[in-house]
C-alpha cells in the first residue's frame, strides 16, 4: 500500500506514504489537516502519517482480521473520512458512520448506520452530514452525535459539499446536483447538471463531469461563472476534485 505525495506546480513525485501491508488491496480516501495526513485503507484500518516527513505515525481500526475492544473500527473498506477539529469522522463499506478521538488516538463511537455503503460525509455548521450508495443524507447533531433527520436524493449520492447552510449532493445515473438548506431541510437551488464530484471553495461550486471537464458556479445563486469551465483537462470521467 502506497500513496503518492507531490508538490504544487509542475507536479514531481517527492516520496510515498507506505504501511505494512496486512492484505492491505490499497488506500481508498485520503484527507489532511496540513501536519497530519490520513488514509482510509480497503483493509478496514485508518493509518495516520507526518505530512512533513512521510513517516508512518499510527493506525486507527484494526486491519483485517478478529476486533477487539481497543480496536474497534470498520469490518469493510473505508470510502471517505471528514476532518473535524480533534475528531475524525470515516464512512465505510460496512454502513456504518464512526467517531475517532485523534488526541487519544483511539475509537469514540459508531455514531451510526446506513442501509448502503457510506459514499461521502460533509460538516454544514452544526451538522454532520454522511451519505449512502442508496441516495439517503444521514444528518447527525455534530456535538452530541445523535441522529437529527434525513434528506433523500435518489438513486445514489457520489459526493457532498458545503456552502455556507447549503449542502449540494451529486448523484448517480445521470441525474443532476440537489441541494438543501441544511437548517431547514429544504430544497435549494442547485445547478441543472449532472456531476460526478463536488468541491466547495469559498462561494465557488466546482463540479467534475462525466465528459472530462470541471464547471464552476456561483453557489448562492446556482448559476455558471462567466468563462469558468475547465474543459478537455481529462479523457473521461472526473472523479475527484480537492
Amino acid at each position: 500500500m502506497a500513496a503518492i505525495v507531490a508538490t504544487p506546480g509542475p507536479l514531481e513525485q517527492i516520496g510515498k506514504l507506505k504501511g505494512p501491508q496486512f492484505g492491505s488491496r490499497g488506500v481508498a480516501c485520503l484527507a489532511t489537516d496540513g501536519v497530519k495526513i490520513y488514509a482510509g485503507c480497503r483493509d478496514h484500518a485508518i493509518r495516520v502519517y507526518d505530512a512533513q516527513t512521510h513517516k508512518l505515525l499510527y493506525a486507527l481500526g484494526a486491519p483485517a482480521g478478529p476486533l477487539d475492544v481497543a480496536r474497534e473500527g470498520h469490518v469493510g473498506c473505508v470510502t471517505c473520512l471528514k476532518l473535524c477539529g480533534r475528531r475524525l469522522f470515516s464512512g465505510g463499506g460496512d454502513r456504518t458512520l464512526r467517531a475517532w478521538d485523534l488526541k487519544d488516538r483511539g475509537p469514540l463511537r459508531k455514531v451510526g448506520e446506513h442501509g448502503a455503503i457510506v459514499t461521502a460525509l460533509a460538516v454544514a455548521g452544526a451538522t454532520l452530514c454522511s451519505a449512502d450508495a442508496d441516495g439517503f443524507v444521514g444528518l447527525w447533531d455534530l456535538e452530541t452525535l445523535e441522529a437529527a433527520g434525513e434528506l433523500e436524493a435518489k438513486p445514489s449520492i457520489y459526493a457532498l459539499a458545503v456552502v455556507g447552510p447549503v449542502l449540494f449532493a451529486a448523484r448517480g445515473d445521470g441525474e443532476a446536483v440537489v441541494a438543501w438548506d441544511v437548517s431547514t431541510k429544504a430544497r435549494a437551488d442547485a445547478p441543472p447538471y449532472a456531476a460526478e464530484s463536488l468541491l466547495a471553495v469559498g462561494k465557488k461550486l466546482y463540479l467534475g463531469r462525466d465528459d472530462g471537464s470541471i464547471s464552476v458556479w456561483d453557489a448562492a445563486r446556482a448559476t455558471p461563472l462567466p468563462a469558468a469551465a475547465l474543459e478537455h483537462g481529462h479523457d473521461g470521467c472526473v472523479t475527484a476534485l480537492a
